[in-house]
């Protein structure tokens, strides 16, 4: 977890800023992210709209092509009323534009594109499953909390409660992670097998997602 906190330092804020929402993998129309709201904040962070940047305050309701950015020491909730909430971590990077997306599979979409956050989905989730999407490996439950940590080489993803199905693209191998497991997943290669973190790594992974 350390070596890609490094990785997803302050460069990722300003290479967000510098190419505004260029940096998104898709492109969409903006969708209503199901009533997502900024619950709380503590630092700076900036939403990414229409090329424009916002500054995030509580209470900021949030579009569905939005990205968002938090800074140095900043933590960010978001809570949606489909029963999904969303700490992000400092120096993180995450795309809000598919959160409300339903499509065939019923599926709620983030992405994040580098940095920290934690996921807690209640169980009133309405979807059928969230998937979490980092350059190089996708999350998805239905009903659970975990903590994911991209860069752009490996991804970290570690469960508080409940299951979480980790996969990369491109591979058909996936892992199905228990509470208090972990599995890091590199550029394309399989995630690892699950493994138990050690009290460290877990206490610094809820440091760095605590609330705001």
């Amino acid at each position: 977890m350390a070596a890609l906190q490094r990785q997803s330092g302050s460069r990722i804020l300003l290479a967000v800023m510098a190419v505004l929402g260029c940096v998104l993998p898709f492109s969409v129309a903006a969708q209503s992210p199901e009533g997502c709201a900024v619950a709380a904040l503590r630092g700076p962070a900036m939403i990414l709209r229409d090329g424009n940047t916002i500054r995030v305050q509580a209470g900021t309701a949030l579009r569905g092509d939005d990205q968002l950015v938090t800074g140095r020491r900043a933590r960010l909730k978001i809570a949606c009323r489909d029963g999904v909430e969303v700490t992000i971590g400092a120096d993180t990077s995450i795309s809000m534009r598919m959160i409300g997306e339903a499509g065939s599979a019923s599926r709620s979409i983030i992405d994040l594109i580098g940095g920290i956050l934690r996921i807690s989905l209640a169980p009133q989730f309405q979807r059928d499953r969230l998937e979490l999407r980092t350059p190089t490996a996708v999350a998805a439950a239905r009903s659970t909390a975990w903590i994911t940590e991209a860069g752009s080489a490996s991804t970290a993803v570690f469960v508080i409660a409940g299951e979480v199905a980790v996969s990369s693209p491109g591979r058909e191998h996936t892992v199905v992670l228990p509470a208090g497991f972990g599995t890091d997943v590199a550029a394309g290669a399989a995630p690892r097998e699950p493994v138990r973190w050690g009290p460290a790594r877990v206490e610094q992974a809820l440091q760095r997602t605590d609330d705001p």
